[in-house]
C-alpha cells in the first residue's frame, strides 16, 4: 500500500506524506526482512500483485532511489540519514526475489 500511495499524494502535503511512506516502506524492508519474510510472503500471492510490487519498488527504491532519498530529507534527522545506495539495496533484494 505505501508503494501505491507514495506516488500518489496529493501535491499540497505530498513531501510530508511522501517522506513518512518513505520512511515506512524502508524500515518494513530493514526490520522485518532479514530473514526474507516479507519477501517470502510476497512470494506465495498472486503473480499479477507481485509484478505490481516489483514494479512500484524498482520504481521507489531503485531507479527511483535519488528521488525517494530527497522526500525522506523532509523527515527527521533519522530519514535523512538514510543514503540513495541503501534504498537501493533493499529494493533490489526485494525486486529479485519477486
Amino acid at each position: 500500500m505505501k508503494l501505491h500511495a507514495i506516488e500518489d499524494r496529493h501535491p499540497s502535503r505530498a513531501h510530508d506524506k511522501r517522506a513518512g511512506d518513505a520512511w515506512d516502506i524502508y524500515r518494513l524492508l530493514i526490520d522485518c526482512d532479514g530473514d526474507n519474510a516479507v519477501r517470502g510472503a510476497l512470494a506465495g500471492v498472486a503473480p499479477n500483485f507481485r509484478g505490481l510490487v516489483r514494479d512500484g519498488a524498482g520504481r521507489i527504491l531503485v531507479s527511483g532511489a535519488g528521488r525517494t532519498r530527497g522526500w525522506l530529507q523532509a523527515g527527521g534527522e533519522e530519514m535523512a540519514a538514510v543514503t540513495a545506495d541503501e534504498l537501493r539495496l533493499v529494493g533490489e533484494q526485494l525486486v529479485s526475489a519477486l
